[in-house]
């Protein structure tokens, strides 16, 4: 590996290792000093907090089974992304997607089943939508995608392309064929709704 010094020093939060910051090949084929790990040390205790810190975010605002968005985080980002779309003149629709007969799925295979649909259908709901979208669980088996700078008919080809793409899935349980599917509901902003819950009641229905 062509390695001729190298520099190992943890990355400790609450005195649980997190990481290591490794170091190789001191400029000028030196070698490395306690100078220089007293250096490093202090940058590896600042980069151990803000992993830390950036773990305990992503933990408060994603769903923890679909690594989605959470509803309160999803509905912050919504509303900034409402006042953009005021201030610019763009649209915002809000697709709303409720998988069907889900309760029949727990009951019929059990809830390690369920939770495996919710993974997947998260995974198309991701691959649906573009770097710019965000996609959140909005409860149980209902989720929301955010689709700044898109109209209606805009919204409907996101649908489409999840539908195909969920057409295309192929599920089994206990050895079991399982197919699922999902009913949505669109909304654009300012055309259906002019403020966050009614652009939500809008979509829901």
């Amino acid at each position: 590996s062509r390695v001729s010094s190298i520099l190992c020093v943890p990355l400790r939060v609450h005195g649980d290792v997190i990481g290591v910051l490794n170091i190789t090949n001191k400029i000028r084929g030196k070698n490395f000093t306690d100078a220089d790990l007293q250096i490093i040390q202090q940058v590896a205790d600042q980069a151990a907090v803000a992993i830390h810190n950036a773990r305990l975010y992503e933990m408060a605002v994603t769903d923890s089974l679909t690594r989605l968005y959470v509803r309160r985080h999803l509905f912050h980002r919504l509303s900034e992304e409402m006042r953009r779309a005021r201030r610019y003149g763009h649209p915002v629709t809000l697709l709303m997607v409720d998988i069907d007969h889900f309760k029949a799925v727990n009951d019929t295979f059990g809830h390690p089943c369920g939770d495996r649909v919710l993974v997947e259908v998260a995974r198309i709901l991701r691959r649906s939508i573009r770097e710019t979208d965000l996609v959140g669980r909005y409860g149980g088996e209902e989720f929301c995608l955010v689709l700044p700078e898109t109209d209606l008919t805009g919204g409907f080809i996101v649908a489409n392309r999840m539908h195909a793409l969920l057409e295309a899935l192929e599920l089994q349980c206990d050895g079991r064929p399982l197919r699922v599917s999902v009913s949505g509901g669109l909304a654009t902003f300012p055309e259906q709704a002019t403020s966050l819950e009614a652009l939500v009641r809008s979509a829901d229905a």
